[in-house]
């Protein structure tokens, strides 16, 4: 009886791990951790330094998240944000974690796994649709990631349809010359504030407001962030 009851815990515990993750069993090479002892819990030495000058609770605060929060992080490489996010909304909530890279959704996966993290669920996106569900997030985060994507018409109204009515998007960016065209933001890997308020805005968004920035250190230089909060209109539909 005990036996039994024990292969049932077994089961449902398993079972729990796979709905986690349903987004990514097609993905080439990826299993299961054979020994969850093999990879470390630690996180990257440099990411408590960061959270010196990027403030993550602030950020979180800013985008309203609380336990039970559905939120994306969008462009996540690492999962610097991905695992502040899932702590802040706990396993009762639900972090999208998208990147089209799939060697970053790879390792973050076997992260997430490590550290039965029930509530992080990796996405492998495309450059024009990062495949996240309609009407169901209540905020979406993009940070350093904006200036990279060409399409970014389609993204936007993916993010729109993604976003609850009153849902935030959130975009955290390096600052750069009112002057830099667009196409330049690409290989320079900064985007003028201005430049992001209208394309995002042009799709339905109101601009909420400019929280206040971060400062990034370096030993050779040191640039600026600005972080802007949009919201889909209350009573809006998914287009």
């Amino acid at each position: 009886m005990v036996r039994s009851s024990r292969r049932k815990v077994t089961f449902i515990s398993l079972l729990r791990v796979a709905l986690a993750f349903p987004v990514l069993w097609g993905l080439p090479g990826l299993s299961a951790p054979a020994d969850k002892k093999t990879s470390s819990n630690a996180y990257p030495a440099e990411w408590a330094e960061r959270d010196e000058w990027q403030r993550p609770e602030e950020v979180m605060d800013d985008l309203r998240l609380r336990t039970g929060s559905q939120v994306a992080d969008v462009g996540c490489g690492e999962g610097y944000f991905t695992y502040h996010l899932a702590e802040r909304v706990g396993p009762q909530g639900r972090v999208y974690a998208e990147d089209i890279q799939p060697e970053l959704i790879r390792a973050l996966w076997h992260q997430a796994l490590n550290r039965w993290l029930v509530q992080v669920r990796p996405v492998l996106g495309e450059e024009d649709n990062p495949h996240l569900p309609r009407q169901r997030l209540d905020a979406v985060l993009l940070v350093h990631s904006y200036h990279e994507m060409h399409p970014h018409v389609a993204l936007l109204k993916a993010f729109y349809r993604a976003l609850r009515p009153g849902g935030l998007l959130g975009i955290i960016e390096y600052a750069a010359p009112d002057n830099l065209p667009r196409e330049e933001s690409y290989t320079r890997h900064q985007i003028p504030l201005h430049t992001v308020r209208e394309e995002i805005t042009a799709q339905g968004f109101e601009f909420v407001s400019r929280r206040p920035d971060f400062h990034v250190p370096n030993r050779s230089w040191g640039r600026d962030q600005y972080f802007l909060l949009f919201e889909k209109p209350d009573g809006s539909g998914s287009e």
